[in-house]
Parts: structure tokens; sequence; C-alpha cells
């Protein structure tokens, strides 16, 4: 794909850029979700994107969005999903009642697989890039949990957030343990030790 292509996800539809974002089209043909949530990119591949609805059903496309498929994950709704970097065919879908469900083959079939607790309202999972068994989530109540069994339990890496309203969630591109929140507070660093993730440092906040 050029690296000009571009797609972005409304609320309603998808749109995609063929110039670098000098023009844009609608590419949702088929997606029949009206309220769409998360649209997510296979870096392997391209022209396979995922997007989540919250009517529970996660669509696919394998060409770019000009055709897409679907299947259903949740009646209550898919709030976000990751699209694993280095087992092919791994899905991630989330919740916003805190459940993670896992496809193992590319979104055709989904099943249960791990929950945050307390029902935490689950609004963004990224999966780490080089621990191919960890997993972030951010919450919109909650703050941050971290899973270091590929998503079947969960353990609060909240110490040190101000807000535990989590707008976005990201690794370093240099340090991919080192990580970053968005919250209604401002930005905030955490850093995983490499041997021992689970011991974490406390998040400390960036400066504007």
């Amino acid at each position: 794909m050029p690296p000009s292509t571009l797609y972005v996800l409304a609320y309603h539809t998808i749109v995609k850029s063929l110039d670098g974002g000098d023009h844009w089209q609608a590419c949702g043909q088929g997606v029949t979700s009206s309220s769409l949530t998360d649209l997510e990119m296979n870096s392997g591949n391209p022209s396979e994107l995922f997007v989540g609805a919250s009517t529970g059903m996660v669509y696919r496309t394998t060409d770019g969005c000009a055709s897409w498929t679907s299947a259903l994950v949740s009646m209550d709704g898919v709030s976000a999903l990751a699209v694993h970097p280095r087992f092919a065919g791994w899905v991630y879908a989330a919740t916003p009642k805190g459940e993670v469900f896992l496809s193992q083959d590319d979104g055709r079939n989904w099943t249960k697989w791990g929950a945050l607790p307390e029902q935490s309202p689950l609004h963004v999972l990224e999966v780490h890039p080089d621990v191919p068994s960890m997993l972030v989530a951010g919450t919109l109540s909650r703050g941050v949990y971290c899973s270091l069994d590929s998503g079947r339990t969960w353990t609060a890496v909240s110490a040190g957030l101000s807000s535990f309203t989590i707008r976005a969630l990201s690794p370093d591109a240099l340090n991919p343990n080192r990580w970053y929140a968005g919250t209604d507070d401002g930005v905030f660093a955490l850093t995983f030790p490499a041997l021992a993730p689970q011991g974490y440092l406390p998040w400390i906040a960036r400066a504007p």
C-alpha cells in the first residue's frame, strides 16, 4: 500500500485518502452499523482493517476498504480493537463492560477470553510490540490495566495517575517498554522494567 493512503474513522462511516489527505472518499459500504467505535489496521497487511461498532459487530476488509465481512462479538457492544502484531490471525475486541474477546481466525469466530475487574469500561486496548503475551488496556473511569497472559487476567497499573479517564494509550516507538497515556489531566508516562513488567514504576505527568 502506498504511504499516501490514509484511513479515518468517523462516527458513522470510514473515509479513505489516496493522496496523503488532500482528497477523501467514503469507503464503508457494507458496514451497516451506524455507531463505529474503533478502526485498526493489520501492520503485517495494510490492506486488512477491522472496525468495531456499538452494536457488537466487528467488520473486516482485506481489500483496502472496498468490501467488508462481519461477525457478532458481544451484545454489549465493541468499544476497542487490537490486532496482534506477532500472532497471525489474532484480533482482540473489548466491550464497555470490560470483557475481552479473542478471534484466532481473523475475526470470523470469537471467544470470551478474559475480563477486567469490576466490569471496568474498557476504552482502548494495545498489544506490547515486543512482548507477545502482554496487553495494556485503558478505561473510562478506572485507569490502566495490564495483562501478562495474553488477556486472560488483568492487574491495575494506575499508581501516579491523577485522572483515571484514559483517552489513549501508546508505546514509545524507540522504547516499547515506555508507555504514554492520554487522560483528562494531560499526558502521563510509565516504564515497564524489561525483565519484570509486573513491577512497573508509577506514572509520571509529562510537561505540556
